[in-house]
């Protein structure tokens, strides 16, 4: 080894590998800078941050002013930082944690996106002031807006929820004049349901408190838009047959007149209303009910839509009403009529009723009409039509009827009496038979009176064969 680094070429090599990594060494040190590993710092300028007020008891007090409302910042980070944080990352915060009514400086604190600081923003503090508030329950009032279709108008709104909680500082609170719901009804020819309408509050000078806090903001609106009405008379409907033993001094209810919702050529064929209909059956003592007015083909709305029935009842009794004259309808031209059963045309009638009700009948009270419809010449026996003030019926469920002879005028009608003639006072009654019909009245304080019953429906026994029918009746009895 000594002897090959003794030797000259070997010398030679060495020096130069040795001088050659000398020259490197300095050519790099003066030629390549050294490696640093830095980042690039760069700024950014915000004209506007919002501040955030938080912290405030918002169940006691309101942030009614705030000055100012935003802040100039420059923020300072790496350009990687600055490139991938959002505008809402930068935030400018006013605690009002602790803070009662008043005025109060604020100073500012910022939340920023990691690796960026604030390098200059402007102003640092924020005036806030701070009053107490109130919450109040307010019934919303419906407002309609526009008008609509021709003849219609707008009913009675219901609106849910019925109530809404209004905030306001405690100050303002006595100056609330109404909490108003809009609805447009410009046009409308049918309801309007479930309409959003938002709820505004207005001053007692009619000015947006604009400053209200309302929940919820909004409401459902439930508007009936209804057709023309007109007012009519309310009369009553009976039905059924008075218990045994029983007997009905007077039945009225407690308006005189509804208001009717229809179409007007509906309005225009109505001149009163039958809209209470009474079951007798069910008045077994006196007393008073309510019942629904029920509506008629081509009526939507009856106000009031339930009226009070009142009622009053007695033990019955029976009367009998003696000389009743019989009148007839529907004799043929040139036919000739006299009665054979009764021969003096006259009849005596049993009826029951109340005392009070049968207190005082006449026979011009009772109309006996027997039906000649159809009947030729000879003698028939006839079902004869009863017509009875309400609440009077035959005793006993009897079934009334006559013989009369019709004569065509060759050969002289043989019979005992004339019978009543078309010309007659009695001759207004229709149809024959017997029972007992339902009754109507006008007498506003009771409805025993004024009325008839018609009953029944017969058929002739003997050549030429008669039927009639009977109609039940209508009772218009209100008010007390």
């Amino acid at each position: 080894m000594d002897k090959w680094l003794n030797h000259p070429t070997a010398l030679k090599i060495i020096s130069f590998l040795v001088a050659l990594l000398l020259w490197a060494v300095v050519h790099i040190d003066q030629d390549t800078p050294a490696t640093v590993v830095t980042a690039s710092t760069e700024t950014k300028v915000f004209e506007a941050v919002p501040i955030r007020a938080e912290g405030l008891d918002e169940t006691r007090y309101a942030l009614v002013d705030m000055e100012p409302t935003v802040v100039r910042m420059v923020v300072e980070g790496r350009r990687s930082e600055l490139l991938t944080a959002s505008d809402s990352d930068y935030q400018i915060k006013a605690d009002l944690s602790g803070l009662g009514p008043g005025e109060h400086t604020i100073t500012l604190k910022e939340k920023l996106p990691k690796g960026v600081q604030v390098t200059d923003m402007s102003p640092r503090t924020v005036k806030v002031e701070i009053v107490e508030i109130e919450t109040k329950a307010f019934a919303p009032q419906v407002i309609t807006e526009g008008t609509p279709a021709n003849g219609y108008k707008a009913g009675t709104p219901v609106i849910t929820p019925d109530k809404v909680n209004v905030t306001l500082p405690k100050d303002e609170m006595p100056f609330v004049g109404s909490v108003q719901a809009k609805v447009n009804v410009d046009g409308a020819n049918k309801p309007i349901t479930s309409k959003k309408a938002e709820i505004v509050v207005y001053d007692t000078e009619g000015k947006e408190m604009t400053d209200a806090k309302v929940e919820p903001s909004t409401v459902d609106i439930d508007l009936p838009v209804l057709p023309p009405s007109k007012s009519l008379p309310l009369k009553m409907s009976f039905t059924g047959t008075v218990p045994d033993g029983i007997g009905v001094d007077s039945v009225y209810i407690s308006e005189k007149s509804v208001l009717v919702y229809a179409e007007q050529k509906v309005l225009d064929s109505l001149d009163s209303y039958v809209g209470v209909n009474v079951d007798l059956s069910k008045l077994k003592e006196s007393g008073s009910m309510k019942v629904k007015v029920k509506l008629a083909d081509g009526v939507v709305k009856t106000e009031p839509s339930e009226v009070t029935l009142n009622y009053r009842v007695s033990s019955s009794q029976t009367n009998t009403i003696a000389g009743v004259p019989i009148a007839y309808t529907g004799l043929g031209d040139g036919l000739t009529a006299a009665w054979k059963t009764p021969a003096s045309g006259l009849m005596d009638v049993t009826v029951s009723g109340s005392p009070n009700t049968l207190n005082g009948l006449q026979p011009s009270s009772i109309k006996l009409t027997a039906d000649l419809n159809g009947l030729g010449p000879g003698t028939h026996d006839i079902n004869l039509g009863v017509e009875l003030p309400p609440f009077v019926h035959l005793a006993d469920g009897q079934q009334l009827h006559a013989t009369i002879v019709i004569s065509d005028g060759s050969v002289p009608a043989s019979g005992g009496g004339s019978p009543s003639g078309p010309g007659s006072g009695a001759n207004a009654g229709q149809g024959a038979g017997t029972g007992s019909g339902s009754g109507s009245s006008s007498d506003p304080h009771d409805g025993a009176n004024g009325g008839s019953n018609n009953a029944g429906a017969g058929s002739g026994q003997n050549s030429g064969g008669a039927a009639g029918s009977g109609n039940a009746g209508e009772s218009a009895a209100a008010g007390e």
